[in-house]
């Protein structure tokens, strides 16, 4: 009986959990819609970048959110995405680009993420990216 209950609380736990996302990911197409410009591209990746550089340690690969503006970027180019786990050659030097510009300013790290954010030089590596990995950009 006790394994029974156990049962019937993991089933709704997981129900719970499931309807939860399917809830999330209904809401996010309807709020977020395809296919993005490039210009929106470009926002969104000085954003996640803006987001790894506060986190660095903390930053998650596999939230939800990673998951969900790494869909919608659609950053590919010959089948190789930016973001492929396996293969992490792009996501990878862009994330060295970030700690290589941040590491040695004694400013905190929310400031100097915030210089970043603002410089002409990670704007330009933000657009070289997308021209390079946006199949359907100019």
């Amino acid at each position: 009986m006790k394994k029974i209950k156990i049962i019937i609380l993991f089933m709704f736990v997981l129900c719970v959990t499931f309807s939860s996302a399917i809830e999330a990911i209904t809401i996010l197409k309807k709020a977020d819609n395809l296919p993005y410009s490039y210009e929106k591209k470009v926002s969104m990746l000085k954003k996640l970048g803006f987001e790894y550089c506060v986190e660095q340690d903390k930053f998650s690969e596999n939230s939800f959110w990673f998951f969900h503006i790494t869909h919608k970027l659609q950053l590919r180019n010959n089948n190789h995405s930016f973001f492929y786990i396996e293969n992490n050659d792009g996501f990878m030097q862009f994330k060295n680009f970030i700690k290589a510009h941040t590491q040695s300013n004694f400013m905190p790290r929310f400031y100097t993420c915030l210089d970043l954010y603002d410089s002409k030089e990670y704007h330009d590596e933000i657009e070289r990216i997308v021209k390079k990995y946006c199949k359907d950009c100019q």
